[in-house]
């Protein structure tokens, strides 16, 4: 129960203003793809993620819930 408070008070991290290392946070997120978020930015969706190279459908489905565009 107590994981589930936490993971409804954790902010989601917004993929058009966060930092290298906040996106390397992410599940299946390193270095590379951090970067590649950050080059590609702004995101109006989460499926703007498309766009970038090494990112599709699966990390997406594993992102939606992790991420925002706000």
């Amino acid at each position: 129960m107590l994981m589930s408070i936490l993971k409804e008070i954790k902010k989601k991290t917004n993929l058009n203003t966060a930092l290298q290392y906040e996106l390397e946070s992410l599940p299946e997120i390193g270095t590379t793809l951090a970067r590649r978020i950050i080059n590609n930015r702004p995101y109006q969706s989460i499926y703007d993620l498309k766009k970038v190279k090494g990112i599709g459908d699966g990390t997406i489905k594993l992102l939606k819930n992790e991420v925002s565009v706000e």
